[in-house]
């Protein structure tokens, strides 16, 4: 469906269309990620601390640790000490790839990561009054992960990313001596697969044409790696009345880094078609930007072992930045001609939906804890504006391409730690169902994402140190390339697999009196 819209906006009204292409320099037959990269970018992993890592990210309604002021501030008026930690991942990314439905890949990678940053200042007053205590935290949480690397490669004798070009420059009868960047800055590997000479164009016949056909065997490999994340930078304030009540609130600024290196190749590793050895087709990119949004939270302890809880978030909105740059190489039997775009980059809005929390926690006594939370995210309501003169573009990727296809979203987290002395063990689960609404989704490709934990720790009177294991899976649907004239164009079935090795160090600074 959304290539069949992409078609039917340009036969019906082309100049929209390329005043849109002109501006945003995007490839005509690389995917347009802006709803892929909104769910992406909404599909927080919450977990700053190895402590609340290791129980799945259920820490909104539990107590003192960084890791759960990211869910609810309130957290930070259950201090009674003035606290700091430091976190670091140990991250190892497998991933397998399924393609043409018959060959298997695996890719493996290893990644250092700053997990947690914070500072909690806490004072306990006497009991003579509603107010018990005050705290004030400054934090910074990894709430988002980007870092992936997926390789696929097969045998393909159906389709190539050189019948795009080739029939999409048929179909539109573009003109040889229009094919430039100035004409076409938004078609920038349109243009590079003509000044490479893939495509050819035959005055005689007036078309285009070229060596290399869907219907050769040919080798195609992709590579994508990707690196980034959200970093969560806040501060907090709460208060703790009665010493059963517990409410806060807190301003945000997260940071937002996401790099993509995509390298596709076709390959004539046979040897049967004449003038052609090899396409190279690169893609660099890269996002950035700063965001703001507000929390509010509360926590209440109607009796001794037992807390409930509730925060919601905002909207958060940011200010991104895009960067790029496109290169094409065409090896044949005789030289390598090399094409490369002009770099650009441009700037737009993404407003994030609000995020509702939920939880509660079960004490056992001075021997842990079982804790359990509900998050609710609505996916659709993600928001790009690129600007007034870009409304066309701005409405077809919020209404085409984010309402039509998500829905709401629901994600659940448990976890138990058990304590003995200054001892800790822990365990967790978590399931972030898929964001899409029925029927549109690859079957069992959804980005549905379930996490197992596990961790342990030793919490001294004045350090504490901690560390979890926690893994993630998911499947995600990727397609090399399309056209507007879509003929069958295979894809990619990605499953990720996330292992992180979380360490936190901690110190208690100062006691409240």
């Amino acid at each position: 469906m959304e290539f069949f819209y992409k078609r039917k906006i340009m036969k019906k009204n082309k100049t929209i269309t390329l005043i849109i292409c002109l501006f945003f320099n995007l490839p005509i037959f690389a995917q347009l990620n802006y709803d892929n990269e909104a769910i992406m970018y909404s599909m927080y992993q919450y977990g700053g601390t190895a402590r609340s890592s290791g129980v799945g990210g259920a820490f909104g309604t539990v107590g003192p640790d960084a890791g759960g002021l990211s869910i609810n501030p309130a957290i930070v008026g259950t201090y009674r000490s003035t606290e700091a930690s430091g976190s670091i991942g140990f991250l190892n990314l497998n991933g397998q790839t399924n393609f043409l439905n018959k060959y298997t890949n695996k890719d493996n990678r290893f990644k250092l990561i700053g997990q947690n940053l914070s500072m909690v200042f806490a004072t306990k007053i006497p009991k003579v009054g509603i107010l018990r205590g005050f705290g004030l935290g400054i934090t910074a949480n990894r709430i988002a992960d980007f870092n992936s690397q997926s390789y696929f490669q097969g045998i393909n004798d159906t389709n190539s990313l050189i019948d795009a070009y080739r029939v999409f420059l048929n179909q539109e009868n573009i003109s040889p001596g229009d094919i430039n960047f100035e004409n076409y800055s938004l078609y920038p590997d349109l243009v590079m697969a003509y000044q490479s000479q893939i495509i050819n164009y035959d005055p005689l016949r007036d078309i285009y044409s070229s060596s290399l056909i869907g219907l050769y065997n040919k080798k195609q490999i992709g590579t994508t790696r990707t690196n980034g994340g959200i970093t969560d930078l806040s501060l907090q304030v709460g208060f703790n009345l009665w010493d059963k009540l517990f409410i806060g609130a807190s301003a945000g600024l997260p940071y937002l880094s996401y790099n993509r290196d995509y390298l596709y190749t076709e390959e004539d590793v046979q040897d049967t078609i004449s003038g052609f050895k090899k396409l190279e087709y690169n893609a660099i990119t890269k996002t950035e930007g700063i965001g703001f949004n507000g929390k509010f939270g509360m926590i209440f302890k109607p009796i001794k072992y037992f807390s409930i809880g509730a925060s919601i978030s905002t909207p958060t909105y940011f200010s991104l930045r895009d960067a790029y740059s496109y290169a094409i190489t065409h090896t044949t039997d005789s030289s390598i001609i090399s094409a490369e775009s002009p770099t650009g980059g441009f700037e737009y809005n993404l407003r994030q939906p609000f995020r509702f929390n939920a939880g509660a926690t079960g004490f056992l006594g001075k021997y842990g804890f079982v804790s359990v939370e509900y998050e609710l995210v609505d996916y659709k309501r993600n928001t790009f504006n690129f600007g007034n003169q870009n409304r066309d573009f701005s409405n077809y990727v919020n209404d085409t391409l984010i309402d039509s296809k998500y829905r709401v979203g629901h994600n659940i987290r448990a976890g138990i730690e058990l304590a003995y002395k200054v001892w800790r063990i822990r365990g967790g689960y978590g399931i972030s169902m898929s964001p899409f609404r029925a029927g549109i989704a690859v079957d069992n490709a959804n980005l549905t994402r379930q996490t197992y934990s596990a961790g342990a720790g030793y919490r001294g009177k004045r350090i504490s140190v901690d560390i979890a294991w926690v893994r993630s899976v998911q499947k995600n649907y990727f397609a090399p390339y399309f056209s507007f004239y879509s003929y069958g164009e295979d894809a990619v079935i990605t499953k990720t697999t996330r292992d992180n090795i979380v360490l936190t160090l901690g110190f208690r600074l100062r006691s409240s009196t």
